[in-house]
C-alpha cells in the first residue's frame, strides 16, 4: 500500500502514480482524484519502486516525490 499526504496547494486535482517496470523505466500505474484517499494498492508490489505526483488544474504534473519501495 503507498500513500501519501495532500499538496496543500489550492490547484491540485489529482495524483499520478508510477511504477518502475523491469526495464528500468517508470511507468503510469494508477490516479487518484483530489477528492480520494491518498493512496494505492497495487497486488504485484515485491520489490517494486514508486513515485508520486501531483497534478493541477491546467494539467500540469509536479517533478516526481521522492522513489518509495
Amino acid at each position: 500500500m503507498l500513500t501519501w499526504y495532500a499538496v496543500r496547494e489550492g490547484n491540485i486535482i489529482g495524483y499520478q502514480i508510477y511504477k518502475k517496470n523491469p526495464g528500468g523505466t517508470f511507468v503510469h500505474i494508477g490516479s487518484v482524484s483530489e477528492f480520494e484517499r491518498k493512496s494505492f494498492a497495487d497486488s504485484d508490489a515485491s520489490q517494486a519502486r514508486y513515485y508520486v505526483t501531483a497534478v493541477n488544474e491546467s494539467g500540469k504534473e509536479s517533478a516526481p516525490s521522492s522513489i518509495a519501495k
